[in-house]
């Protein structure tokens, strides 16, 4: 009943659309693992992608098909909406790794993101949004970085919402295997990593962070 009473309903509203959004995406991972070839993977993430970059120059030119209460506080001044980085995220993950690897991380950005995103707009309240929304924060420097972090109650969120489809889908991978890449995904999530001044989309680096550490572990 206290959580309850605590809870910022119209926050969770919001997030749950967007998180709803997220999610859908899962569709493309699930069409490549259930057969669809990886080139018309490509042809067809390609295209989502193309669709997006435009949907992107248009609201660059005022004309935007979502309201800002849809949007991030930075996607609302102007920064690309996260579902680009997202479908670029997916079209690079079937690019660039082994079909397996893919899928998972691409299951793990979809599946794993979505999650965690709705846990910290139920539990900000009691772990404060600095703890929830790292990336609205601004924090310089890699030690400020390193201690600018989410909650590790959603961190393990995260890699719960991880391996559970992850091995959903592939009963028999690896346990190695799959906990590097949920442990990927996690950093990639838990912290607000800049390159170049630039806080990194997580809907771009939770992807490529899993793919790249299964595809290390995966060589060994």
């Amino acid at each position: 009943m206290f959580l309850v009473m605590r809870l910022d309903r119209d926050l969770l509203s919001a997030e749950a659309e967007r998180k709803l959004f997220h999610i859908a995406w899962a569709i493309d991972p699930l069409l490549y693992y259930f057969g669809y070839p990886r080139d018309g993977m490509l042809l067809l993430i390609g295209c989502q992608l193309l669709i997006w970059i435009g949907f992107e120059a248009a609201r660059g030119m005022g004309y935007s098909a979502f309201s800002t209460s849809y949007m991030r506080p930075e996607e609302a001044r102007g920064a690309p909406m996260g579902t680009l980085f997202q479908v670029a995220s997916l079209f690079l993950a079937v690019l660039l790794f082994d079909k397996s690897i893919a899928i998972i991380a691409m299951v793990f950005n979809c599946v794993g993101d979505s999650a965690v995103g709705l846990a910290g707009a139920v539990l900000y309240p009691y772990i404060g949004r600095e703890k929830a929304a790292i990336r609205e924060q601004g924090v310089r420097g890699l030690w400020n970085m390193l201690k600018s972090h989410k909650a590790p109650v959603l961190m393990a969120v995260m890699f719960l919402a991880c391996v559970v489809p992850g091995f959903i889908l592939f009963p028999r991978a690896s346990p190695l295997l799959m906990g590097v890449g949920a442990l990927g995904a996690v950093i990639a999530d838990a912290f607000a990593w800049k390159l170049f001044g630039y806080t990194l989309n997580d809907d771009l680096t939770i992807t490529l962070a899993a793919g790249s550490a299964m595809a290390i572990a995966a060589s060994f």
